[in-house]
């Protein structure tokens, strides 16, 4: 045990020498610029440098570096899969944003079924839907027709799933995705059916006297549809005093919220003092029930669910100006990179997933989307104009959040390229890198590259153990970027000392002087 204890230390106390080495290279080089914009990085000098940062750390990393398309300026296992993260979003919203194009919008439809006397509502996968947008829409359809002419509303849920008969299923919620985060916001599911970001919003109140149990309630108008959905269970929780003595009890104050595995109950955990109140949100384990409850509630009509096909929809009346529109997708596609939306990500992913149509013969199995929408991003790269290698890229999801995605530095690197000098969707690349996370200034990249602001345009990822980082890096020497991707694995440390050796690669490239 003591040996155990021994070998510990000195593995922490190694690693720490590492990372203050690595914070020593990246202060001299900070400070060298700062004192001397003139002075620049040689670019002999980078790979030792490099080589110098990550040989003794303990990671896996995975780097390559290109200017002019072509000429590359340092590869380190640049062709081995890794796991990606959120790099994946690269791979997903490139070959969506070209597919779909830079007009395309998302779409919720109506329609009135004579037949049946029945208003149909299609949702399409439209992940900025709101309650607000869909109770206005389905006002308007309903000021249009006679209240006695509409016995029932059917959600069609057909879009993502044309024969759910033979398929894989709804896939709502990716086969390789941990179920541990099934409850947490960042891997809200996606749907066709998708609304309110399939998230519930409520605060956990303390209760009116000390020892009372906590009260968990739902405020939020947009969320008065779904309370018959929600049950809470807060027998593992206490009202505290502090208040007088007792004041650094507000420091114990704490709230923890989630659902038991095969149990759709809300479990609340926690303590606070009286008066208090802690916000709370969680995943919808259902988005198809959420969506129809809310639809029952704009129109107090039975609802019922249906898969309607092309020629079923085509003998109805289309509420065309009715429609429900998103915003542009660049709108869109910016707050999925610059926030980095799983959901978002897995509803572009579906809806180009969707193009696929099943066969006349309905008895052959027709793929998921997800597998639809992952062999349609296959397609589109590994063609002009970005020309990918098939083998060196492997989706398992839209995101990045499964572990099973496979990409190689080389694979992450050509699109890039391929996006900023050949555009996608009637765009140029400058447009699709406006869409990034800038260093410094806004999205995931806010914190980072402080004292460069501007300098990086990149997609950031981050699962345990792993870090990712690609994008464009701006050196005034060159009129085009830098396109680079590091990704590093199997590292047991923390993103924050993951992210100091990554940024600092980046730093030298910004800086680089080429005569040198």
């Amino acid at each position: 045990m003591v040996l155990h204890h021994r070998r510990v230390f000195i593995c922490t106390i190694a690693t720490l020498l590492l990372l203050l080495s690595v914070s020593i290279i990246a202060s001299a080089s900070s400070s060298r610029l700062n004192s001397d914009p003139i002075l620049k990085v040689c670019k002999s000098e980078i790979p030792n440098q490099i080589t110098s940062m990550i040989e003794n750390f303990p990671a896996t990393f995975a780097i390559r570096v290109v200017m002019n398309q072509s000429m590359e300026l340092f590869s380190y296992n640049s062709d081995p899969f890794f796991q990606p993260a959120s790099n994946n979003k690269l791979l997903t919203t490139i070959a969506a944003l070209n597919q779909l194009g830079s007009k395309f919008r998302f779409q919720t439809n109506f329609y009135y079924d004579y037949k049946q006397k029945s208003v149909v509502v299609r949702p399409m996968g439209d992940p900025t839907l709101t309650f607000e947008k869909l109770q206005f829409g389905l006002k308007n359809v309903f000021l249009q027709l006679n209240s006695e002419s509409v016995e029932q509303v059917i959600v069609d849920n057909s879009f993502f799933n044309p024969i759910p008969f033979t398929n894989e299923g709804d896939d709502n919620f990716p086969s390789s995705w941990e179920w541990g985060n099934m409850q947490y916001t960042f891997s809200a599911l996606p749907s066709s059916c998708s609304l309110e970001h399939n998230i519930i919003n409520f605060n956990v109140k303390a209760g009116t006297k000390v020892g009372n149990y906590l009260i968990a309630t739902i405020d939020d108008k947009t969320f008065e549809f779904a309370s018959p959905m929600i049950q809470f269970d807060t027998t593992y929780t206490r009202t505290m005093n502090c208040s007088g003595g007792n004041s650094n009890n507000k420091q114990q104050e704490t709230v923890n919220a989630f659902y038991r595995p095969l149990d759709r109950k809300v479990i609340v955990r926690g303590q606070l003092c009286t008066s208090s109140i802690s916000p709370q949100s969680l995943t919808i384990l259902d988005p198809v029930e959420f969506f129809m409850q809310a639809v029952q509630f704009i129109t107090n009509k039975p609802v019922t669910l249906m898969y309607l096909s092309d020629e079923q929809r085509s003998n109805m009346f289309a509420f065309t100006k009715d429609t429900i529109y998103s915003d542009n997708i660049l709108h869109i596609m910016n707050t999925t990179l610059q926030e980095s939306d799983n959901t978002y990500a897995e509803l572009f992913l579906r809806q180009i997933g969707a193009l696929i149509k099943p066969s006349d013969n309905t008895l052959i199995p027709f793929p998921s989307i997800t597998q639809r929408g992952i062999q349609m991003v296959k397609n589109i790269l590994t063609n002009t104009p970005y020309n990918l290698s098939p083998n060196t890229f492997f989706q398992d999801d839209g995101s990045g959040l499964s572990r099973h995605n496979l990409v190689s530095a080389r694979s992450l690197v050509d699109a890039l390229i391929g996006v900023y000098y050949k555009g996608a969707g009637g765009v140029g690349g400058e447009v699709y890198k406006s869409l990034l996370p800038l260093g410094g200034v806004s999205g995931t990249l806010k914190n980072r590259f402080k004292n460069f602001p501007g300098l990086v345009s990149a997609k950031t990822g981050s699962l345990d153990g792993v870090s990712s980082l690609s994008g464009y890096i701006r050196n005034e020497r060159f009129r085009d970027p830098i396109i680079f991707s590091i990704i590093v694995n199997q590292c047991p440390l923390s993103a924050s000392q993951m992210h100091q050796v990554i940024d600092s690669i980046v730093i030298l490239y910004a800086f680089m002087n080429p005569d040198c």
